[in-house]
Order: structure tokens, then C-alpha cells, then sequence
């Protein structure tokens, strides 16, 4: 299951013209965040920072429905 995600989220990627290092997490609709680096400490640290920017977009989505994306 992970690994047929993963390489969805590479071939995306890899389409897009979006590096794997430059852009470290992922959240897959209907699947949840996705995060990766060079070694498990960095992927850990990736999942905590994307956690946090999906908080942040959470407020900010509470305090002004209107937002749109930046």
C-alpha cells in the first residue's frame, strides 16, 4: 500500500517537475500527509513541519473562510 503510494507521489512529482528534497511532504487526498528525507530523523522532522503548516492553514480557514490558497 505504502509503496504503491510512494511511487504515485514520485511519478507526481517527477511530472510536475517538483523535487522530492525541495518539497518533502505530501498530503494524498483521501490518504493523509506523506513525508520524506534523506535519512528518518529528517523525514520525522518533515512530518512535524507539515503538520504545523496544516494547523496554520486550519486557522486561518476558521478565522476567514474567504482565504484562498497562496
Amino acid at each position: 500500500y505504502e509503496l504503491n503510494t510512494g511511487k504515485v507521489i514520485a511519478e507526481t512529482f517527477d511530472e510536475r517537475g517538483i523535487d522530492l528534497l525541495s518539497v518533502p511532504g505530501v498530503i494524498v487526498a483521501s490518504h493523509g500527509p506523506f513525508a520524506f528525507g534523506v535519512n528518518a530523523h529528517k523525514a520525522v522532522y518533515h512530518a512535524i513541519v507539515l503538520e504545523e503548516v496544516a494547523k496554520m492553514a486550519l486557522a486561518t480557514e476558521s478565522i476567514n473562510p474567504e482565504a484562498g490558497a497562496i
